[in-house]
């Protein structure tokens, strides 16, 4: 998963992964999708320590503050926790947040919306890269470098999803 501080997104943003996927023979790594989780903002944190049920239920009952950051997170502590379709859920509305914001506003904060919807493609593409649907997944991560070139999740994971 990546980790992304909701101050560097207005920056515009690097940051650190978690990974899906499990060790190999003799405790080496294979090579992980990676999905994006927002540090500083709506649970990061509990996501990013494993605590993926709390932070569901913080989540859920913080509904009042709608914004990208809780529908990105959502996304990714539905799908650690193994529940895939509330995850397409979360990710859909993130990638239909972005979308919506980025209609008539300057240019710098299309960016912004752009990158947003960008790093929600990716989370969704990993989710369809699970259900062995590479094919969407491929799309997915497609768009994302298409919208937001500087970021590395898409990019990497377009690699191993292209290499099945």
């Amino acid at each position: 998963m990546k980790i992304l501080n909701r101050s560097n997104l207005l920056q515009a943003m690097a940051g650190l992964c978690l990974l899906v996927g499990g060790p190999t023979v003799a405790g080496e790594t294979e090579p992980r999708l990676e999905m994006t989780v927002i540090r500083d903002s709506a649970q990061g944190e509990t996501i990013i320590r494993g605590r993926y049920e709390s932070a569901l239920e913080r989540l859920e009952e913080d509904g009042r503050r709608d914004r990208f950051a809780r529908r990105n997170n959502l996304c990714v502590a539905h799908a650690r926790a193994g529940d895939l379709v509330a995850a397409q859920a979360a990710c859909d509305a993130a990638i239909d947040l972005a979308r919506e914001k980025a209609i008539g506003v300057p240019p710098h904060v299309v960016r912004l919306h752009q990158r947003h919807e960008a790093l929600a493609l990716t989370n969704r593409g990993v989710l369809a890269a699970m259900q062995g649907r590479n094919d969407a997944a491929r799309e997915d991560f497609a768009a994302a470098i298409a919208l937001s070139q500087d970021l590395s999740a898409p990019e990497h994971n377009l690699a191993l999803v292209g290499a099945r």
